[in-house]
């Protein structure tokens, strides 16, 4: 039997991977190989989730508001 948390733990992590992938052009790179496999196991939905560099530039901010008001 699966653990339900497995599942949760992959959509997690495949939802920060999927997206910089795309912005690498990783997924349609050698003719959608990765695009293929990520459909496979049903994580190509976050494709156009925001990638780790736009949250980053958030975080930083939020970080700089923060210290402004301080």
């Amino acid at each position: 039997m699966a653990d339900p948390n497995d599942d949760l733990f992959q959509q997690l992590l495949f939802s920060k991977i999927v997206p910089n992938c795309k912005k690498l052009g990783l997924l349609d790179a050698g003719d959608g190989w990765l695009r293929d496999r990520f459909t496979e196991i049903s994580v190509i939905q976050f494709e156009d989730w925001v990638d780790t560099g736009e949250e980053y530039a958030d975080l930083d901010e939020v970080a700089k508001d923060r210290a402004a008001s301080a």
